[in-house]
């Protein structure tokens, strides 16, 4: 089994938070300055003008409450991007997991301040950029050598060169003068490909054929540049699952803990 440095799919769980969190934190905002509004409104009941404010603020939470349902609504494609999108990660990063021990795999690697990659897998066989997909269905090439997902043109090909050259570029420095050559591979394992690999210079792959094609190809990496390499890439920043902070502990001075003083 392969050496997993941390779990897949965190971005994904961090942009699901947020939006929920942002859309929770507008109707919370909008009962409480309706709650506000009713209090004061019955402590001035006697005030006929008070009693329309009140009611025009009742008219008002309600239309909120119906706008933020329409908002929860209308963001259900964004809500199942993320979920869809972390469950792949996911189901990739098991897959890498049945590489031989000699293979390294870190997730969500942060190549920009707003981008990650969803991994890297380094072992003999070298250096692997990959960049995951959740679409399904029929994935081939144009005549022109373009990607094509459901006879529709996509540039995932073109994204997963992207962010190998991006890895390379950050790995350049603290690698130099030897720096590995980086491997792009797109995963897509929903779908059915019917093409030949590379894609301009992007191994396609699948469910099929993704850890047999890292597993077997040929070895470029030595037991020393892959430990190497690992030491570098375990400094970059990645995403992490937050972990509970721990309670500190008493003082075993009595002075400084005062619940223990008789």
């Amino acid at each position: 089994m392969a050496k997993i440095h941390n779990k897949a799919a965190q971005l994904h769980k961090h942009e699901l938070q947020l939006y929920q969190r942002r859309y929770f934190g507008w109707l919370l905002t909008g009962l409480v300055i309706a709650g506000f509004a009713a209090g004061w409104a019955f402590a001035h009941y006697e005030n006929h003008w008070v009693m329309l404010c009140f009611i025009a603020a009742t008219i008002g939470a309600r239309g909120l409450l119906y706008l933020m349902e329409k908002r929860w609504d209308s963001g259900s494609k964004e809500k199942l991007k993320y979920f869809k999108g972390g469950q792949i990660e996911g189901y990739v990063a098991w897959m890498l997991d049945d590489l031989p021990d000699t293979f390294h795999v870190f997730n969500n690697v942060i190549i920009r301040p707003d981008q990650d990659l969803d991994h890297i897998v380094i072992g003999p066989t070298g250096v692997w950029a990959i960049s995951t997909k959740s679409g399904r269905g029929f994935l081939t090439t144009s005549h022109k050598g373009d990607l094509i997902l459901n006879n529709e043109p996509t540039d995932w090909s073109l994204d997963a060169s992207r962010q190998a050259m991006r890895l390379r570029d950050l790995l350049s420095e603290p690698l130099a003068p030897t720096i590995p050559w980086i491997n792009a591979v797109l995963a897509a394992p929903l779908t059915y490909t019917k093409l030949i690999n590379p894609v301009k210079n992007v191994a396609v792959l699948s469910q099929h054929n993704l850890v047999e094609h890292i597993g077997k190809s040929h070895g470029t990496l030595s037991a020393s540049e892959v430990k190497r390499i690992v030491a570098v890439i375990e400094k970059m920043p990645r995403m992490e699952p937050k972990k509970p902070t721990p309670a500190a502990a008493p003082s075993a001075d009595p002075s400084e803990n005062p619940a223990a003083v008789p």
